[in-house]
């Protein structure tokens, strides 16, 4: 898809609902190639409903949606 050119988002990170931080490492592949090709990528930050994000997802954490967490990827 990147070759034809016909990708134009990969999609948003919402790490915070697996239990990690959006600048988890682990994602920097992901952003890499988003850089690389001039996509942009949606972060989820912030709160989320009460009660709801734990139903579906135990290992979320709300600290993970601090904006303040991407500063030292995004210099």
């Amino acid at each position: 898809m990147i070759q034809n050119g016909s990708l134009d988002m990969l999609g948003e990170v919402g790490a915070q609902y697996l239990g990690y931080s959006s600048s988890d490492p682990a994602y920097y592949p992901f952003y890499r190639i988003a850089e690389e090709e001039g996509i942009p990528v949606g972060i989820h930050t912030g709160a989320s409903f009460p009660g709801p994000p734990f139903r579906c997802c135990p290992k979320f954490r709300l600290r993970y949606g601090d904006p303040l967490l991407l500063e030292d990827m995004l210099v």
